[in-house]
This record gives C-alpha cells, sequence and structure tokens, in this order.
C-alpha cells in the first residue's frame, strides 16, 4: 500500500511534537513490512519521501478583516488549503490513504479535496487539551472544536494511541454511524536499556522530569512533590528537563524561576534544571536517572512514558488517560492520582529507597515496550485498519 502522512516537521529528529515522532517510527515499521510511505510537511522540508505542500498565499482581505474582528480564522484556512493541495499531490503519484492528525480540523479540507480515505488520528483534541490551559476558552477555542468536529465526520477513519481518547472524543463529538474507529499504539523502537551497576551513588538516587513546566504537563506539582520528598528526609537530586511555559493562574503564569526561588534551599541546591535539550541528549540523561516521574495533568499515550519504560527506568505516573492504560500499578510501574503531590513523593521514596523494586518494574516495562510497540507490529495492526478504512470507503461510494 502507498500512504501518505502530514506531519508538522520533517523528519523531525529533535522535534518535542509526539505526533511527529509516531510518524517517524510508524513510517519505519510500515516500510520495513513494504508500504510505501510519503510524508506532507508542514515545515515545507524537501527529500526524497516528502510532498511539501504550495507556498502560503496571503488571505482575501474580506477574510483577514474577519479574522482581526475575531469572526474566524483565514490563516488557519489557509494552511488546510495548502495541504489539500499537497493531498492533491500525493493521490496524483498514486498515493492510496493519507493519515493526519486531527489538529484544526485540517482533514474536512483535505478529504473534500481527494477521492482516496483520509484517516485522522487523535493526538491532542482540543476540547481536551483547552481544559488544561488553565484559562477559560474563548471564540478561537470554540472555533478550533467545532473544525475538528467537522473533520472527524468528514474523515474516512478515526484512530487514536489511547481508549480513553478515542472514547471521549466519540462522546464529545459523535462518530458518523459505521465510521472505522480503533485504538492503536504509538510505536517505538526499544533502544538501550538503562544499566544500575553502571551508575554512581549520586545517579543512583536521582529523578528525571521531562516535559514542559506548565499545567498540562504538571511541573508545579513535581516541584512540589519533590520538596517534600527532601523535607521528609529522602536523599534524593532531580533532573528537570523541557522549556518553560509557564503555569497559569488567575494572577498570571507562574514562571519556573519563581517556582524555584519559592522552594525551601534545601529542595532547590538539589534540582538541575536543564532545560530544552536535544532528543539524543534525553536519551542519554534516561540511561543514567533509574527513577522518572511523570506528572501531567492529562495525557494521551505520550512519549515521555513510552520512552521512559523503553529504557528500563522504574517510573511514576499519575493516572490519567493513556498512560492509567498501560500502566500496571505495581508490576510496570506506580500509578498516583493527578495533582497529588504527595502521593508523587511518597511513590518517588518508595523506588529511590527499594532499588531492586525499581528494577523490577523497569525490566518488566521494556518488556512490556518491546512485545507490543515496537514499530513492525504497530504498522501491521495500523496497515490493517488503514485496509479497513479503504473498504468502508469503497462500500459508502458504492
Amino acid at each position: 500500500m502507498q500512504i501518505a502522512f502530514v506531519a508538522a516537521s520533517w523528519p523531525g529528529e529533535d522535534s518535542p511534537n509526539g505526533a511527529v515522532a509516531a510518524v517517524r517510527h510508524l513510517a519505519a515499521g510500515l516500510r520495513e513490512i513494504g508500504c510505501g510511505v510519503r510524508v506532507i510537511p508542514l515545515d515545507g522540508a524537501r527529500g526524497p519521501d516528502t510532498i511539501p505542500p504550495p507556498p502560503a498565499s496571503r488571505p482575501p482581505l474580506r477574510s483577514r478583516l474577519a479574522g482581526r474582528l475575531g469572526l474566524s480564522d483565514p490563516w488557519i484556512e489557509a494552511i488546510g488549503a495548502r495541504l489539500a493541495a499537497a493531498a492533491r499531490q500525493a493521490e496524483a503519484e498514486g498515493v492510496e490513504l493519507l493519515a493526519m492528525p486531527e489538529t484544526h480540523g485540517w482533514a474536512a479540507q483535505v478529504q473534500a479535496a481527494v477521492s482516496i480515505p483520509v484517516v485522522v488520528t487523535l493526538h491532542g483534541p482540543w476540547f481536551l487539551h483547552r481544559a488544561l490551559k488553565g484559562r477559560a476558552p474563548d471564540r478561537a477555542d470554540a472555533r478550533r472544536v467545532a473544525r475538528e468536529g467537522r473533520g472527524l465526520a468528514a474523515c474516512a477513519g478515526i484512530t487514536a494511541p489511547s481508549r480513553d481518547v478515542l472514547e471521549r472524543a466519540r462522546a464529545f463529538h459523535g462518530f458518523p454511524a459505521g465510521r472505522p474507529a480503533a485504538c492503536i499504539p504509538n510505536p517505538i523502537p526499544p533502544g538501550p536499556a538503562l544499566d544500575r551497576a553502571a551508575l554512581d551513588a549520586e545517579e543512583a538516587r536521582s529523578l528525571l522530569f521531562v516535559g514542559r513546566f506548565d499545567r498540562h504537563k504538571g511541573g508545579d506539582v513535581m516541584l512540589d512533590a519533590f520538596a517534600r520528598l527532601v523535607a521528609g528526609g529522602v536523599d534524593a537530586r532531580l533532573t528537570f528537563v523541557g522549556p518553560d511555559r509557564g503555569v497559569e493562574g488567575p494572577e498570571g503564569p507562574l514562571r519556573l524561576p519563581q517556582a524555584l526561588a519559592a522552594l525551601p534551599e534545601a529542595a532547590r541546591a538539589r534540582i538541575d534544571v536543564r532545560g530544552q535539550l536535544p532528543r539524543a541528549e534525553v536519551a542519554r540523561l534516561r540511561l543514567r536517572r533509574p527513577v522518572a516521574a511523570i506528572a501531567s495533568r492529562y495525557e494521551n499515550l505520550n512519549y515521555t512514558l513510552l520512552e521512559t519504560l523503553a529504557a528500563g527506568a522504574a517510573t511514576v505516573c499519575t493516572a490519567v488517560g493513556g498512560p492509567a492504560e498501560l500502566v500496571r500499578h505495581g508490576e510496570t510501574g506506580l500509578l498516583v492520582p493527578p495533582e497529588d503531590p504527595a502521593a508523587l513523593a511518597a511513590a518517588c521514596a518508595r523506588l529511590l529507597d527499594d532499588p531492586a523494586l525499581a528494577a523490577r518494574l523497569g525490566a518488566a516495562a521494556r518488556a512490556r515496550i518491546v512485545a507490543d510497540f515496537a514499530p513492525v507490529p504497530v504498522a501491521r495492526e495500523m496497515l490493517a485498519f488503514f485496509e479497513q478504512a479503504i473498504a468502508a470507503r469503497k462500500r459508502g461510494r458504492g
């Protein structure tokens, strides 16, 4: 089968965008089982496997005026038109199916432009993610949610990496009767495993947090939990990796330097803030930190979790969305309630103080990832779904 994917950037090895990583790994798996794969990159990257969208053009004056009045989103619609043009080119070059994220509902414009089926993968539907911003929704949010609903109504099939997101989207937007829909995980190649015997004394007592400092990823909860950990007498250090986006609150965003300054000196002195790092450097850190913490208020099926489990690190994770489906509490990791720094601190202390438990959970987690999330088996599952979507579209058109 000849397949095309829409991706925000390509090849995106250093992109923090999980949807881009999913396309990269899935494309590798599909090629390994004999499929042809092309990519439509929003960043305009050019290569032997890409079909770049045409250059951006200025929306008409009437559309721009409506945008300034907050009545429409002409530049968003212009991107959809560019993707539709690239999709037509892909179809002309023999592509049989196009897959893309739900972002901004561009799938509606793309599906209207081509006869081949368009499959939407739910990576971050806005009806869920707008609530994680810590602010009241506005008209732009409402328009985006409505556009994404139209995209789901127009497409030929819907997948999601987690059952939770799939069913929430089904309940919120409503999927057309008979529309193929399936939960198919994000793939990840296993990579090297953490060697606990090679860690020095300080590394053996170190936690790793990878995520933006914002409300969504729970960076504020992580800092609170770590302060509690240190106050409780636990010998621990924290490596904090990720950009500072600010945690929205009633008085404006709380920035990382402010949050750090508010911590007791004993905790602050044990935190190593690295900022945003290249993916290769994050991967190296995962092999030097035996315990990782994920404090997100919600997740679909995030690569921070998948990469942590694949490395064999012991993981403490909030019991939300996809992570609650993947992590088996006490078997492949520890689950804690979201927004509960005391529970997060207690779980981290448990793993730091019991290296045998940490090693057992990490090994079981890695075995699960190798067995069920490697690119080839996930690609086979996705290809079967693509064939189902093609058949359903043929029946609908027949």
